[in-house]
């Protein structure tokens, strides 16, 4: 039960940072000359900093396997955004899920579950 409770508190962390991210790119769009055509690029990028957070928190979480552990929850971490923008905006979650760029996220997740199993020990 700790484990869950360390790995919620990890997502909500790097959901919060997500969003403080995103915030400051669309007031960078908005007042500057910041091309709007790499808006999705911006929120991918946004999405593998807050996803690093997050596998480092959850690889200090379980301490064993980081890198199955980091894809594993970086494959649920993107999807579960994907699925959270998607039914935000109406769109089409299957549209979203097969895009390629959402492959750097899960592999940021990756790499911060090995760090953060390696913090621990």
């Amino acid at each position: 039960m700790d484990k869950l409770l360390k790995i919620i508190k990890g997502y909500l962390i790097s959901a919060a940072l997500f969003l403080i991210i995103m915030l400051v790119l669309s007031i960078l769009m908005l007042g500057t000359e910041m091309s709007m055509s790499g808006a999705k690029w911006y929120g991918c990028i946004a999405l593998a900093a807050s996803a690093l957070i997050f596998g480092i928190s959850a690889g200090a979480a379980f301490g064993k396997r980081g890198l199955v552990t980091g894809i594993g929850l970086g494959i649920l971490y993107v999807c579960l955004f994907i699925f959270l923008l998607t039914t935000m905006f109406d769109a089409s979650f299957y549209a979203g899920i097969t895009d390629i760029r959402y492959i750097i996220p899960v592999v940021l997740c990756a790499v911060g579950a090995v760090v953060g199993t390696n913090l621990k020990n």
